[in-house]
């Protein structure tokens, strides 16, 4: 069984390009802007607090597993927002834990507000090598490696009352993970990001709101993530998925409170998978939006 969950593992690597030191992918992005794009801080108008468990592979040994904790807000000169994310991201024997500190300007235009961000990380990368009990193989090397790396990323977003677009590059330098033994499937590579959404009024109950995420690596096909979302009296959201040439999915969130959102994603195969292999995504988000002063008119955010 052991070596069989190794090779799962040295598949799912190479079939990823060595995803854990990639960036993390996610379902309910169009709700988690911060952990695609810097510009996203302070845009909420006050102190958000979003926290996010991903577990992808159930019941494989060394599954991808994703966890992230994030803050943003505006300071006191509203134009100004900050943002703090940590991310811990399991791979087999590889793991990141990144630090990821946020700085954005905004400046306001007639119908929105444009804001662009950069941002500091602190990646820390560990690859147990000595887990995997594999000699004389030359793709893995012969001691454990521990590397703290820094990157820098960049963005810019647009967002009405109905309308959003970003690009972003979260990762603007291109290093490896582990230098004594360079391969792709360790080499950290830039990323880019386009996401867009809008919000239709169908009725009085219900609003429909398609997204789209796009994500360029270098040395990887383009991946594009289409998103429509169906919300049922400013409550409840109910959405499904499609990832290209990879999987399906499906999403509920449900707006507890005017300051409490729990969200829940389910993703599977888009086309079939080795027998007997579960390789379905589980993905749970609780946000909360600290209200320090009521406003005299309510308007619900959307993204």
């Amino acid at each position: 069984m052991k070596s069989i969950h190794i090779t799962l593992l040295v598949m799912l690597l190479a079939s990823v390009g060595g995803y854990s030191q990639q960036q993390p992918m996610y379902a309910q992005y169009m709700f988690n802007g911060l952990a695609i794009n810097p510009a996203y801080a302070g845009s909420h108008g006050s102190l958000s607090l979003t926290a996010l468990s991903r577990h992808q592979w159930a019941g494989v040994e060394g599954a991808p597993t994703t966890q992230t904790l994030s803050a943003h807000s505006p300071v006191r000169n509203e134009n100004i927002g900050l943002g703090m994310m940590i991310v811990r991201d399991n791979v087999g024997v590889t793991n990141q834990l990144s630090a990821n500190f946020i700085y954005s300007y905004k400046i306001q235009l007639a119908k929105g507000v444009l804001s662009s961000g950069l941002q500091f990380s602190l990646n820390q990368y560990k690859i147990s090598y000595s887990k995997l009990n594999i000699n004389n193989d030359i793709a893995f090397g012969p001691d454990d490696v521990s590397k703290v790396n820094p990157n820098f990323g960049a963005g810019m977003y647009y967002a009405s009352r109905l309308f959003y677009a970003g690009v972003s590059v979260p990762t603007l330098m291109e290093t490896s993970v582990d230098d004594e033994n360079p391969s792709e499937l360790l080499d950290v590579n830039r990323h880019y990001f386009f996401h867009s959404g809008y919000v239709f009024t169908l009725n009085r109950d219900l609003k429909l709101k398609p997204n789209t995420l796009i994500k360029f690596v270098d040395g990887a096909p383009l991946s594009i993530d289409l998103n429509a979302n169906l919300l049922v009296r400013e409550v409840i959201w109910v959405g499904v998925s499609y990832r290209s040439f990879q999987s399906l999915g499906a999403l509920f969130d449900i707006q507890v409170t005017d300051q409490l959102r729990i969200g829940y994603a389910y993703d599977f195969p888009a086309f079939s998978t080795s027998k007997g292999l579960n390789a379905s995504a589980h993905e749970f988000m609780l946000h909360y939006n600290f209200t320090f002063f009521k406003s005299k008119s309510h308007s619900p955010r959307y993204f």
